[in-house]
């Protein structure tokens, strides 16, 4: 349909500009078309609230302000996601931040299509892929709640557009090198999808081309340039923030985790997952268009099957079921490579649209600010009732980044008190009652917090 629209439109330009015909291709219009409607779909979801969304939204921001004042972030973390929002954080600040991530959303829609059209997928399987992406829940929640993961989607998608092309020169080396770094930059996991898929990648060509020559001369560089990627980062993690002690903590849980019932998310999405991956690895095996195409497909399929395995921990499942927002599209579309029905092709785009609608409908609700607006204001209230300077401690750590978001310029934030110093303690009230809180002095008791004042923490007695 979006298609149809833009043949429209592009049929009243050259009324307008007959000249155009010739500059005006299919391929740049579809994309066009796929940058404005990627954008406005995420930038809708993202402004319907006022206030940045997700319990990391203001941790962002806070990352932003410190960049502002001393050119680097506050807390230690993959850096670059952080600089790609800036600029349009200078812009806006939380409406700039959104509109950032909305405008990286619709470039990777965008190098998703690239990747189809280079491969040589017909357009309806490239719009698929688009739509698969930018339309998806899992897309949505990460644009929603984990920037970081969700910038990294666009360098995930950056590697795979340059091995696509299939050009193994110094140029095109030294930009997948750049991808891989910028991916490593960005998010810890969308670096580690990109190291499980160059490697299944390698292996697949290793299988399947007989001739050892060009196809695993370009997968042989995209495993050994993630790899070596990966080795610089163990022995130098402070250039990701530490999060190299992530995959550690992953392998660690996993080992010692027992294999019990599956949780109830990996029974909703494994199955789903499964459909996907069968499509992707049909068009792996069958290698619909040439080695690197099959390569593609069975390295996404792979990657699906294992960010989605009913055995993953709970605590890392959710969050590696979130990268079904990239791999689904790379994988289910490759089916439409061959088929030269466009009433076949029209008829699954539409049923992939019907399909996802129920899911958009039920998911788009939940994305929202960690607070509702009313706790944003009366946080923002406590700094005409506390003494400016003094010190705030709140135990919660949604609510700290609140508080020294809004409060920080003004006083002195912290988690916990500190020895031998007066503190203001701010309290969130939940559903639940809490316990009373003993030799604390009430200051404020309002709809949402309450702020009591603590007494001097006596220091803890040495070697204790």
């Amino acid at each position: 349909m979006v298609l149809e629209i833009g043949l429209v439109v592009r049929k009243a330009i050259e009324v307008v500009w007959p000249g155009i015909k010739h500059r005006l291709s299919r391929d740049l219009l579809a994309g066009l078309m796929i940058l404005v409607s990627s954008f406005t779909l995420v930038f809708y979801v993202e402004t319907r609230y006022p206030q940045i969304y997700g319990i990391d939204g203001p941790y962002y921001l806070l990352q932003m302000k410190a960049i502002a004042s001393t050119g680097w972030i506050e807390y230690p973390d993959p850096p670059l996601a952080f600089y790609m929002l800036y600029p349009f954080y200078l812009a806006g600040e939380t409406l700039g931040v959104k509109a950032a991530v909305s405008f990286y959303v619709a470039l990777t829609s965008l190098i998703i299509y690239r990747i189809y059209r280079h491969l040589g997928g017909g357009l309806c399987a490239a719009l698929l892929a688009t739509l698969a992406f930018s339309a998806s829940p899992y897309t949505l929640r990460l644009a929603s709640d984990f920037l970081k993961n969700c910038l990294g989607l666009l360098f995930i998608a950056s590697t795979l557009l340059v091995y696509s092309r299939e050009r193994s020169t110094k140029a095109s080396t030294l930009m997948l090198l750049a991808s891989i770094w910028a991916t490593a930059l960005t998010h810890i996991l969308d670096f580690g999808v990109v190291c499980l898929m160059s490697w299944l990648i390698l292996v697949y060509t290793l299988i399947f081309d007989r001739s050892f020559q060009g196809s695993v001369k370009d997968a042989s560089i995209l495993a050994l340039s993630s790899t070596a990627t990966l080795a610089v980062l163990f022995a130098f993690p402070v250039a990701v923030g530490w999060d190299t002690g992530k995959i550690i903590g992953f392998v660690n849980d996993l080992m010692s985790t027992g294999y019990g019932v599956s949780p109830p998310i990996a029974a909703r999405t494994f199955p789903i997952a499964l459909l996907a991956v069968l499509a992707g690895l049909t068009a792996a095996l069958s290698q619909l268009r040439g080695l690197t195409a099959g390569a593609l497909a069975f390295s996404s399929s792979i990657t699906l099957v294992c960010m989605n395995l009913p055995l993953i921990p709970p605590s890392w499942l959710f969050r590696f079921q979130l990268m079904n927002s990239i791999l689904i599209p790379l994988t289910a579309p490759m089916l439409l490579f061959n088929v030269k029905n466009r009433t076949v092709t029209v008829l699954v785009m539409l049923a992939a649209l019907a399909m996802s609608t129920p899911a958009l409908a039920a998911t788009i609700p939940r994305l929202r600010p960690s607070i509702p607006q009313s706790e944003y204001d009366e946080i923002k209230t406590l700094g005409d009732l506390l003494p400016e300077g003094s010190k705030i401690v709140v135990p919660n750590t949604k609510l700290y980044y609140w508080v020294k978001l809004l409060l920080g310029d003004r006083y002195v934030v912290l988690k916990e008190p500190q020895p031998m110093e007066p503190a203001f303690i701010v309290l969130e009230k939940t559903r639940f009652k809490p316990r009373p809180v003993v030799r604390l002095k009430p200051i404020y008791i309002g709809h949402h917090l309450d702020v009591y004042l603590a007494p001097p923490k006596p220091p803890n007695p040495i070697g204790k």
